[in-house]
């Protein structure tokens, strides 16, 4: 049996999604709609169990086979259509926490860990990265650049203070993402959202003029809305969780309102794992650094294959 065939299938992230336009005619009520159907996009990993669990890389498209189960059917066997791997170049979002709870005591280590995982992880040239600091507000405004000397100067210049606004920069890091997809190429980079927070959430914008004034249901609708936004996006949300006083019964709350049964800790882990990204609970210096070691393999070595199924939805 060869290396290959003895591997473990981490199947972190799997998404089914209609990438391009849905084309459809309306003109009477005879008129026939058309659907374009693009390729269903899976991501996972692959690693040798043999190996001390090492990530296994550039594996042709023969070598996988998909087996799709449809209702009412046996098993089908849609045609693999591209594989894809560890050379695509990497487009992501720092959403850093700068509020007090998270900077006040732990800006210089936060700072220093950014700095080495920029200039370790991120290859000049070929990989872009956006800085998306928050607090009671989000700065969304930076560049995306491939320049590590820019994005290590714009990290040391970060300052501290404030609420923390973590749904709205959640939301704008998946909206600048997108944009920047759409300028680059869709599917030509690795989407990721790098996440350093303690969960906390006071400050981010609601509308309650929307649920008669009723603040709790405009906070909920709020959080449901980021969770939304992140599954549908196809975009992992790794995230390194900074609550080291509670984390295990800290809520999740919006100015106070206790929005989710879930505690921020749980919620951010289900984000993560929902996402197809990795939860890291509160660490020290050590392993923080390791935390992003693991995220910048898990990000170079992950595997995309695409395939059109074989039992498409219909547009009735």
């Amino acid at each position: 049996m060869k290396p290959w065939q003895r591997v473990f299938f981490g199947l972190l992230c799997v998404t089914a999604t209609f990438i391009g336009p849905v084309k459809s005619q309306e003109k009477d009520s005879s008129a026939v709609t058309t659907v374009t159907i693009r390729p269903l996009q899976v991501g996972f990993f692959v690693l040798d169990t043999e190996n001390h669990n090492a990530f296994v890389d550039n594996l042709p498209r023969e070598k996988f086979r998909v087996s799709e189960k449809v209702p009412g059917k046996d098993w089908q066997t849609p045609e693999v259509k591209s594989v894809f791997g560890g050379e695509q170049p990497l487009l992501l979002a720092f959403a850093l926490d700068t509020s007090d709870s998270v900077f006040q005591s732990e800006a210089g280590s936060v700072k220093k860990i950014l700095q080495d995982f920029v200039l370790t992880a991120m290859r000049p040239g070929k990989d872009a990265a956006l800085l998306i600091p928050f607090r009671e507000s989000v700065d969304g405004r930076r560049a995306f650049t491939d320049n590590v000397d820019t994005l290590v100067g714009d990290i040391k210049k970060l300052s501290g203070g404030g609420g923390t606004a973590l749904f709205d920069a959640l939301l704008t890091a998946v909206k600048r993402l997108e944009e920047e997809e759409e300028k680059r190429g869709i599917g030509e980079y690795r989407k990721a959202i790098i996440l350093l927070s303690d969960g906390q959430e006071n400050a981010s914008a609601i509308q309650k003029e929307r649920f008669g004034g009723n603040a709790v249901r405009a906070h909920v609708a709020k959080k449901d809305l980021v969770e939304y936004a992140l599954l549908g996006s196809d975009i992992p949300v790794y995230v390194l969780y900074t609550n080291h006083r509670d984390s295990e019964r800290t809520p999740l709350m919006m100015r106070g309102v206790w929005t989710s049964p879930e505690t921020s800790g749980e919620w951010l882990r289900n984000i993560a794992r929902n996402s197809g990204g990795t939860f890291f609970p509160f660490m020290g210096g050590r392993e923080r650094r390791m935390a992003f070691k693991r995220v910048t393999e898990e990000l170079t070595h992950k595997f995309w294959l695409l395939f059109y199924a074989a039992d498409p939805v219909k547009n009735e």
